[in-house]
């Protein structure tokens, strides 16, 4: 497939592979780091960390056997949008910027 690919198509890939598989784990844990309490930082990035881990080897089963038991794909798509809509939502009501005091 990749020799009879057109470059720019190639470069569109991987540049999406690289941001999306190996690129938002650094800032993602930079981000965490900066919104939490100045006296729980490690615990902060320990729980999110641990959540992280959890999400990994749990979600794939989980949205193979809500798709058995939905007979389809559109549950657990369905399934999988609310839980991130409501983490987002939740998540945009408890961050709230730090003021710098200088």
């Amino acid at each position: 497939m990749l020799p009879t690919t057109p470059l720019p198509a190639l470069i569109a890939l991987m540049a999406a592979y690289g941001f999306f598989a190996f690129g938002w784990y650094g800032p993602w844990v930079v981000h965490v780091a900066d919104v939490a309490p100045d006296d729980a930082t490690g615990l902060t990035l320990a729980l999110a960390l641990t959540g992280n881990q959890f999400g990994g080897v749990a979600g794939p089963p989980l949205f193979g056997a809500v798709t058995d038991l939905a007979r389809g794909y559109t549950a657990p798509w369905l399934t999988l949008t609310a839980i991130l809509l409501f983490v987002a939502t939740r998540l945009a009501g408890a961050v709230r910027p730090r003021r710098r005091l200088s």
